[in-house]
């Protein structure tokens, strides 16, 4: 056997010379100390009786695999307009647990994200000197859009038209849970309860719809 696999202990061949008789015939000689790091190790094996030559064979420790223990967990997140950690840590043994936003640019700092949206969180172990680097892993994680409450649509007077149509005012709309900074527009259908003139006459309000420059992180709470 000329290759072992890394297992954290020394690991050395047992050398047989047929016929002859180690000690007597011949002598082994390590000539490192430890055999337990990956690496190349040589062995001198000198003949001492009949057979006087010296042969020296070499043998490998490899890289072990690295293991995930404890694989990433997705977070529960809601847009808030801040830039959120998207998953807690995971953990690993025989290396670094590393982690990627494109499957290109990893290191240890935990992926974060602000708009609303879905990620793929990649990650992958980076081997140490005697274990190799693991394969990428990935996890999916949602940033939820943020639910919004509008108030403050208004219905403009009419002139007796025989429709119930009604045309509304967003001047006054509020926002109830928009980030500060952020920018939303509201549309929606207004029907007054009938077509007959009247005062105060109620106007039910239909069929809203957001849009704006943020609208990708936002929607009508249900």
């Amino acid at each position: 056997r000329s290759s072992f696999i890394y297992n954290g202990k020394d690991q050395q061949p047992e050398i047989t010379v047929r016929g002859l008789t180690e000690g007597k015939d011949y002598l082994v000689i390590f000539k490192e100390t430890s055999w337990s790091d990956v690496g190349t190790y040589t062995v001198d094996i000198v003949g001492r009786s009949i057979w006087k030559e010296t042969i020296t064979k070499t043998f490998t420790i490899t890289k072990a695999p690295s293991v995930v223990t404890l694989v990433p967990e997705p977070l529960s997140l809601t847009y808030n307009g801040d830039q959120q950690t998207l998953i807690a840590a995971g953990d690993a043994t025989g290396g670094t647990l590393l982690y990627s936003l494109d499957n290109s640019s990893y290191n240890t700092t935990l992926p974060a994200a602000t708009a609303a949206g879905s990620y793929t969180v990649y990650y992958m172990v980076q081997g140490d000197s005697n274990h190799k680097d693991a394969e990428p892993e990935t996890v999916t994680v949602v940033i939820a859009k943020k639910d919004i409450v509008i108030s403050g649509i208004q219905a403009q007077d009419k002139v007796f038209d025989r429709s119930a149509e009604a045309t509304l005012v967003y001047d006054a709309v509020v926002f109830d849970g928009i980030v500060e900074g952020d920018a939303l527009t509201v549309t929606a259908k207004g029907t007054f309860a009938d077509a007959n003139a009247g005062k105060d006459k109620q106007v039910a309000v239909s069929e809203l719809k957001l849009a704006g420059t943020s609208i990708a992180n936002y929607r009508l709470a249900p």
